[in-house]
């Protein structure tokens, strides 16, 4: 089942939770982080919005708040996302049911040997074909 989503988000921090919390399993702690990632990068939104109108002082100014808020967006996603500790996965039924396809046949990548299936109408496996 899908988290909701913080209350607040934009479009971008919205798909960004959507996106993640239907594709892994993350833990209250993970939740948190992915939360303050997802309105960090709606601020970005709004940021790049302002930048365009404004002009000199005003706009380095923006810029470098920009800049400052995509440096923690990236630490943000750096913790929800460790690449030496991954966030497990939720399973997929269609997955699920390839390995199971796979390990009942014991044949990698989903292929199955007529010869080995154990297909009622072939008890002992195929004969072969000659």
């Amino acid at each position: 089942m899908n988290e909701r989503a913080p209350a607040g988000l934009k479009t971008s921090g919205r798909k960004l939770w959507t996106e993640l919390t239907s594709t892994f399993d993350l833990d209250a702690h993970r939740l948190v982080l992915l939360r303050e990632a997802c309105r960090t990068l709606d601020a970005c939104d709004v940021l790049h919005g302002l930048v365009e109108g404004a002009e000199g002082v005003e706009k380095r100014r923006i810029l470098a708040e920009l800049r400052g808020q995509r440096a923690l967006f990236g630490r943000l996603v750096d913790q929800v996302m460790p690449e030496d500790r991954p966030a497990r996965r939720k399973p997929d039924p269609v997955d699920g049911k390839l390995a199971e396809l796979r390990a009942l046949h014991g044949r990698p990548g989903g292929r199955v040997d007529a010869r080995q299936s154990p297909h009622p109408a072939f008890p002992g496996g195929a004969p072969d074909e000659r």
